[in-house]
């Protein structure tokens, strides 16, 4: 073959599969997570204070986020004391694998990248959030919190709006509400 065929076949391939998908995040969380050991778990929960406080500064941009990783310290930190020893083991590996993944700045995606550096942790932490849910509802229901503690309240990472050139960005907003407003027919 040519050099040049073999350079569109091979860009081709590239283009048909993604560099990474849903399923190598999920294998890389599994393995990970059949890793831990209990100090692990200990060790991490010894660093909580810190990762509380990294969690608090970013809490405005990554809402979901910030939920989970507090929520997940919760776990962590009431099993090592044990004090909630009713918590499937595979709970707590799977919430430990994700937050040592969410404390590695240098990751799929690294964390010093704005807006995006913490998307492959959400997601991350999505997946150990849907495999281990039902210990995270068991851990909630016996911290007596209100169910919704265990679903998220909002998309992991939440997006600013794009502006519109020439347009602020609340004007835009406003604009389809006025457009609704005027299409209302009156009633008499």
């Amino acid at each position: 073959m040519p050099p040049s065929s073999t350079r569109k076949h091979t860009a081709q391939q590239h283009k048909a599969s993604p560099l990474l998908s849903s399923r190598d995040f999920e294998r890389h969380l599994l393995a990970k997570a059949a890793e831990v050991a209990p100090s692990d778990v200990t060790a991490l929960v010894g660093g909580a204070d810190e990762i509380r406080a990294e969690v608090a500064a970013e809490q405005a941009e990554h809402t979901t986020l910030a939920h989970q990783v507090r929520l997940a310290l919760d776990l962590l930190s009431d099993h090592v004391r044990g004090a909630c020893p009713q918590i499937p083991y595979y709970t707590v590996s799977l919430l430990t694998a994700a937050l040592h993944y969410y404390i590695e700045p240098f990751d799929v995606i690294p964390d010093f990248i704005p807006r995006v550096g913490k998307a492959d942790d959400a997601y991350m932490f999505e997946l150990a959030w849907r495999r281990g849910r039902p210990g995270i509802e068991r851990y909630v229901a016996w911290k007596g919190l209100a169910v919704s503690e265990v679903s998220t309240p909002m998309p992991a990472i939440a997006t600013p709006p794009s502006k519109t050139p020439g347009r602020s960005t609340s004007a835009s907003r406003r604009a389809p509400a006025r457009a609704a407003v005027r299409r209302k027919p009156k009633r008499r």
